[in-house]
């Protein structure tokens, strides 16, 4: 080792990091003093040495206070955020008839079910009210839109199209039922959930039967509708068991013969306790 060459090692962990920092500045300023009666040239070499080590503890300390106080402020501005929808939506909900007490349970309901989920309240809260302005049961609403977001988070689709699927079906629902844009952001979001819900409909052989004498008369009423050409072709293919549950879920949503209350209605029981032999989400 050349007279200019110094080797320090530093053991500690994260919380005696600051301790070992200022022990190595120590023995650095020991080491510079002793150095002065070799020469300059050896206390020159690392008489910046100890300071450089206080910036470093120094640095360290800022890096992490930043952090920390980062931390609490996103904290700090979650909470607010949360009380503040906590304390606004039943004025919101007013404006739809929905009375303080009502509205109050469903937010809460909300909150307690989203807690370590990645959907936002704030965004919870906007579709249960986008429901609530076509039904006008903001109970329903609430368990409606908690089913639906259990669907499609179960289907693992990236955030953005889950967020299109829920913007998608509140939109289906108020109209009364979905066109093809919206049938496919479901289909994007929540494949595998489609299917479930699908069963649940078709998989009962007498209830299948309800549904092909519906669409008879939809296609009777709509002879110029191919629409409904395909859906009987597609309630056969499922009766004799070679066609495809789910396309034909979405062909006959499309034409109202399973209108948008029946499948919010059976995604909410299958959220719950399964449906039709069907388990749930």
């Amino acid at each position: 080792m050349s007279s200019n060459e110094l080797t320090l090692t530093i053991k500690g962990n994260s919380s005696q990091l600051i301790a070992a920092l200022n022990k190595a500045g120590a023995a650095v300023d020991g080491f510079a003093n002793k150095s002065s009666n070799s020469g300059n040239k050896s206390k020159n070499a690392f008489s910046g040495l100890s300071g450089a080590v206080s910036v470093a503890a120094g640095n360290l300390i800022s890096a992490g206070i930043h952090k920390s106080f980062d931390m609490i402020s996103n904290s700090v501005d979650d909470a607010i955020r949360r009380v503040d929808i906590l304390n606004n939506f039943p004025k919101v909900m007013s404006n739809l008839g929905i009375s303080a007490d009502a509205s109050k349970k469903a937010i809460t309901q909300m909150s307690e079910s989203l807690k370590g989920l990645p959907t936002s309240l704030d965004s919870a809260a906007a579709s249960v009210q986008r429901l609530t302005s076509k039904n006008g049961d903001v109970g329903k609403s609430t368990e409606m839109f908690l089913a639906l977001n259990n669907a499609i988070l179960a289907g693992g689709a990236p955030m953005d199209i889950q967020a299109t699927a829920i913007e998608q079906i509140s939109q289906a629902y108020a109209k009364g039922k979905p066109d093809m844009i919206e049938w496919r952001a479901l289909q994007s979001a929540m494949p595998a959930q489609l299917k479930q819900i699908a069963q649940a409909f078709f998989q009962n052989g007498s209830a299948l039967d309800v549904y092909l004498k519906k669409a008879q008369e939809y296609a009777k009423k709509n002879p110029m509708s191919s629409t409904g050409k395909e859906l009987l072709e597609q309630l056969a293919a499922v009766k004799d068991g070679t066609g495809d549950m789910t396309t034909a879920l979405g062909t006959a949503m499309r034409t109202g013969i399973i209108s948008m209350d029946d499948f919010m209605d059976t995604i909410t029981k299958l959220n719950k306790e399964g449906a039709n032999g069907v388990s749930e989400f």
